[in-house]
């Protein structure tokens, strides 16, 4: 009867062994955010788990370690004076900045009227309370924010509004621009 019980007993543990190598524990879900990262190749990358890190750029094919391989060295001049070059994989030229605000025309503006901007003082920063008039303006994030459409930028309802934004590096006044500046 002994031996019964204990050839039970290792019968049992090795089921209880095999069967528990066998289980497979699924990780956790990780809900990451939507934000995107703009690539030098000009693709976006989203964030991915378990880590919510930002997935890595595609490598750029390179020749001599300088050039990319098939674009030509050509550059075009954007409306605000600076230059972009050619990207892969079609070689088009890199986006101009869409921060840029445009000519006084594409801006709503009476002719010879510049778009002023407003920097946002250190005082109004994380405002939490703010007057409820309505005098829209288009807050304009700093660098650190990476837009995948034009305008990198949000309406708010007043400069308080835009100002209490720790994102917004200046403001100026009316809605946001809603289209791309023609080239």
């Amino acid at each position: 009867m002994k031996k019964k019980n204990i050839l039970f007993i290792i019968t049992l543990a090795t089921m209880i062994f095999l069967f528990s190598a066998c289980t497979e524990s699924t990780p956790k879900e990780t809900a990451c955010t939507m934000d995107a990262m703009i690539c030098p190749d000009g693709t976006s990358v989203g964030r991915v788990g378990p880590d919510c890190e930002f997935e890595k750029c595609p490598d750029l094919p390179v020749d001599d370690g300088t050039l990319v391989k098939g674009c030509t060295e050509e550059a075009k001049i954007c409306p605000d004076g600076s230059a972009v070059g050619r990207i892969p994989p079609n070689c088009e030229f890199a986006p101009c900045d869409p921060r840029y605000i445009g000519p006084p025309e594409t801006n709503n503006k009476n002719e010879g009227e510049i778009e002023e901007k407003h920097y946002c003082p250190d005082s109004s920063r994380g405002a939490e309370i703010c007057t409820f008039d309505y005098t829209p303006v288009c807050g304009w994030f700093n660098e650190d924010i990476q837009c995948v459409k034009f305008p990198c930028a949000q309406t708010y309802g007043n400069s308080c509004g835009a100002c209490s934004n720790e994102d917004v590096e200046y403001y100026t006044e009316g809605e946001c621009p809603t289209d791309m500046i023609e080239e």
